[in-house]
């Protein structure tokens, strides 16, 4: 199983889906425990009244409560008696703290990761200040301080930080551990290096000896030597004389206007983690990002010819990394089905109202037994709205809609796309607005459908869509829309607009239902449609950080 994506959480995922031993590499950007949410902050020009609130991406805060002492339970009883201490004394230090929870959520889900490398594997897990202290301890207790390889500090100075009462923070940590003493690993050098005065003499000779070793920088002129390399018991080759990259790495963070930028909150640069599949890894390999967010780590592997793994608990990070992906390597046609495989998602009606019904339990866990869960009301709403948003879709398979998810002001307006209508008098594009509102009510009464035309009037929407969970075409809506619904519909329904491009008639209301979409049947939309999320960067032969390699 590789090339796939799987929504959900990771630790589920992999107890279910990844057998042992059988990743060859693992990168990890989880939650810092940084005490915030995160938006994909999208931008459009001004619609209507309003500017639609930015959508949340992932939920990074963190509190003691049940599954907290259930994972920590669990790791007192773990087979191993390191990992069972380790739990033990962080609870004894920290106490029942958010730090504490976030430890054991992050422990159990490095135990399975541990599981599915290879001995061959190595893994990455990026982290900040914040914790960084104590993931090391959890490593050094899962991995064994033995294979423990690097603290990698990946600097970058294109970032300001103003807090008066502290150093401005200027990097990022990445430890870096090894399943055994086997972990594979390669040289990496910088064409960014600059020999001084001393190495460019010994780049002139071509060779040197070095503390009992043989260092050759040209094969040309090693062989015009005569010395017989086979008398040494060890020989380096470095191309140019460049050394080995040591475990400071200088590279920029993706700025705002970047052509690399997905508006994706953490995006981490391509360049970084093109470098550390290099480095750990082999083509054909497989990587493993449990925490895919965007799917950086996804693209790079791609592209450097490696096989994938990608996991996230955000319905919404799917829908973005499908896009990615789609778009970054569209000369070869990859897309879902062709290419990679999405597991643990809807492919039926009926599985969609399990999702649903999944979520509507999550919320009322966390309205009615524990306000302060780890996953907020929200963000569980949020999934199933981004699962629905995500079935609409352009003949190319691209996203028409993107999420609006500030659900105490977004009117309850659970998604947006616009309409290129052409360019004004000025020359300036003229757009539409698509609003988009989905149901899980189980009976819609004229007054939902009323509040909804609304919010379009208010936001000078030239489109609506409305989504119902539940209802079927083929009863004529009548199991989900009351009969003063049903003819509210049907008389908004026959309102239309011309469509100044393509001169037809569109409808600007429409009702559907879940149903309808999970059996391929779309809302009439015109081919100018988009939805404004950014484009992945389609890939070239180049690549964005130029490293030579060399297996030792």
């Amino acid at each position: 199983m590789t090339n796939a994506l799987f929504y959900g959480d990771c630790l589920d995922n992999l107890r279910k889906y990844i057998a042992d031993e059988t990743v060859d590499g693992c990168y990890l950007d989880p939650p810092f425990n940084s005490n915030a949410n995160y938006n994909r902050p999208f931008q459009r020009k001004e619609q209507g009244k309003q500017k639609k609130p930015p959508a949340m991406a992932f939920h990074d805060m963190w509190h003691w409560d049940e599954a907290a002492q259930r994972a920590y339970e669990r790791l007192l009883a773990a087979p191993r008696a390191e990992i069972a201490n380790m739990a033990r004394g962080l609870y004894l230090i920290l106490g029942e703290k958010p730090m504490t929870a976030y430890c054991f959520y992050m422990a159990e889900r490095l135990i399975e990761i541990h599981r599915v490398l290879k001995p061959t594997g190595s893994l990455y897990l990026h982290c900040d200040a914040t914790a960084s202290h104590y993931l090391k301890v959890i490593l050094d207790a899962i991995f064994g301080e033995e294979n423990f390889r690097n603290e990698i500090v990946w600097y970058y100075d294109n970032r300001l930080s103003r807090k008066a009462a502290q150093f401005s923070r200027l990097h990022d940590t990445l430890l870096l551990y090894g399943k055994t003493r086997a972990a594979k690993h390669a040289l990496i050098y910088d064409e960014n290096w600059t020999p001084s005065p001393t190495q460019e003499r010994r780049l002139a000779r071509g060779y040197e000896f070095r503390k009992g070793a043989l260092i050759i920088y040209d094969e040309a002129k090693f062989a015009q030597s005569g010395i017989d390399e086979s008398q040494y018991p060890r020989v380096y080759r470095s191309k140019a004389g460049q050394p080995p990259l040591g475990d400071v790495w200088s590279i920029p963070i993706l700025n705002p206007m970047a052509k690399e930028r997905l508006g994706y909150p953490t995006q981490k640069p391509l360049a970084l983690l093109e470098r550390v599949i290099k480095a750990s890894s082999q083509e054909d390999d497989v990587i493993l990002d449990p925490f895919c967010g965007c799917g950086t780590t996804l693209h790079a592997a791609h592209k450097l010819n490696r096989r994938w793994l990608g996991m996230d608990i955000s319905y919404g990070a799917i829908n973005v990394v499908k896009e990615r992906l789609q778009d970054a390597f569209a000369d070869e046609e990859l897309r879902l089905g062709n290419g990679f495989s999405l597991y643990n998602t809807p492919t039926s009606y009926e599985e969609a109202v399990q999702l649903a019904e999944l979520e509507a339990q999550d919320i009322q866990g966390v309205a009615e037994k524990n306000k302060q869960s780890r996953r907020s009301k929200h963000q569980a709403r949020y999934d199933f709205q981004n699962f629905i948003l995500g079935q609409i879709r352009d003949a190319q398979g691209r996203l028409l809609l993107q999420p609006s998810q500030s659900l105490s002001r977004d009117g309850g307006i659970d998604g947006w796309g616009t309409l290129y209508l052409g360019v004004d008098e000025k020359g300036q594009d003229k757009e539409g607005l698509i609003l988009v509102q989905v149901k899980t009510s189980k009976r819609i009464g004229r007054r939902e459908i009323d509040e909804f035309l609304g919010v379009m009037s208010a936001e000078e929407a030239t489109m609506g869509i409305f989504i119902s969970l539940h209802g079927h075409q083929r009863a004529g809506y009548t199991d989900v829309l009351t009969p003063e619904a049903k003819a509210r519909v049907a008389q908004v329904g026959q309102r239309t607009f011309v469509h100044p491009l393509d001169g037809r008639a569109w409808p600007e209301f429409q009702f559907w239902s879940v149903s309808d979409l999970m059996e391929n049947r779309q809302p009439q939309l015109p081919s100018s449609a988009r939805s404004d999320v950014p484009k992945a960067v389609r890939e070239v032969e180049e690549t964005q950080l130029k490293l030579e390699v060399a297996e030792v």
